[in-house]
């Protein structure tokens, strides 16, 4: 099984990104922008208020996402922070993904490998080609449409809008 989440299989992504965080004041600026934001769910988020120095947005993210995916209440003190905490996770990764480096990382290999598929693929008996499926996260799937040239600009994306939903699908 080759691993679609390039997150997990590639350190250079992992330091890639690191580094990007250190160099780009962006990032810094961001964090500026939304430090009330991180104060109040270091408060209300139970591991955080133990573990502040643990905070890593995606996983805020990942509270409202699944929350809202699976229809299950929001806790009212985080829910005026949900629209914060969704923009800046997008800001954060469409910045990332429009470096091409750090997208060829996280979705060359992939993308290379579904086009060697495609133009490979060796036909059935009955005419037929075989049917390839590779399953990923969001932060999967997310540097793909990048890449395909889907988000040009990063800066007027929304996050309800462009951010792949839970359970989203691609068919090449």
């Amino acid at each position: 099984v080759d691993v679609a989440n390039s997150w997990e299989a590639h350190a250079e992504l992992r330091d890639a990104i690191r580094d990007c965080q250190i160099n780009d004041p962006f990032y810094q600026e961001l964090e500026l922008e939304y430090e009330p934001t991180r104060d109040a769910l270091t408060q209300h988020l139970t591991y955080y208020r133990c573990n502040p120095d643990k905070f890593l947005w995606i996983y805020a993210c990942d509270y409202f996402v699944c929350r809202e995916s699976h229809s299950l209440p929001l806790d009212s003190e985080l829910a005026s922070h949900r629209n914060a905490v969704l923009e800046h996770t997008l800001r954060r990764f469409m910045r990332w993904y429009h470096d091409p480096r750090i997208c060829e990382l996280a979705a060359g290999g992939l993308l290379r490998t579904v086009r060697d598929l495609l133009h490979h693929a060796p036909r059935r008996d009955d005419g037929g080609v075989p049917l390839w499926v590779y399953l990923g996260h969001d932060i999967t799937v997310l540097p793909l449409l990048v890449a395909l040239g889907l988000y040009r600009d990063g800066s007027a994306l929304s996050f309800d809008t462009h951010w792949p939903k839970y359970g989203s699908t691609l068919l090449f």
